[in-house]
């Protein structure tokens, strides 16, 4: 059922383990500013949060008083209205991206209009790092591309990096390369295979 409540009513889900830091929620900001809220917010039959923590705190920062909330027949402590605080979350991570095509749509956005661009959530340096995401694919021979990385300099810091590959022979390869940089910038790797790609997160050690 669609209902609409005020923001005032609406409550965090005490069990919800997905965070929205500053940087985030301002990004969010800017896109409710130039499209509207077009995530469904989701709450229990007692007005907690179970899909939208990051919307309603966004729209809480720029004076929304009232939105337009599905509400599942549960109260929040129920293993249903639980279940879909976790699904909300853990599905969408299961797409895999096409990394170079999702380069050719930024640039061309950034191309054609600036100001759309930087409601996506991305930034100029965020798009150079995606770039260099696709790499795996195109090496000729081993490394040979990884001295753009010294482009980016301090600025590689201010950001969580994800480096998805095809195979772990490529991960191993990118490994060998990376880690004098890795250690000249104070950043740690975290491998995660337990999704359908393996993943490199690189961090500064103070923020982990």
């Amino acid at each position: 059922m669609l209902v609409e409540v005020e923001i005032k009513y609406l409550k965090p889900h005490p069990s919800n383990y997905r965070k929205h830091p500053p940087e985030q929620v301002e990004k969010i900001e800017r896109s409710i500013k130039t499209f509207g809220i077009v995530k469904n917010i989701v709450i229990s039959e007692d007005y907690y949060i179970l899909a939208g923590h990051g919307v309603v705190e966004a729209c809480r920062n720029i004076g929304i008083e009232k939105v337009k909330a599905y509400v599942i027949p549960y109260p929040h402590t129920s293993p249903v209205a639980k279940a879909f605080l976790v699904a909300d979350n853990e599905i969408q991570k299961m797409g895999i991206d096409d990394t170079s095509l999702l380069v050719e749509l930024l640039s061309s956005i950034k191309q054609e209009d600036e100001n759309a661009f930087y409601t996506t959530g991305y930034d100029d340096v965020l798009l150079e790092l995606l770039r260099r995401q696709t790499w795996d694919r195109y090496w000729d021979k081993e490394g040979e591309e990884l001295e753009g990385f010294e482009e980016l300099g301090e600025s590689i810091k201010k950001y969580r990096i994800i480096f998805s590959f095809y195979s772990r022979e490529k991960q191993a390869s990118f490994l060998r390369e990376i880690e004098p940089l890795a250690k000249k910038y104070g950043l740690r790797r975290f491998i995660n295979d337990s999704i359908s790609n393996t993943t490199i997160n690189f961090a500064e050690e103070e923020n982990e």
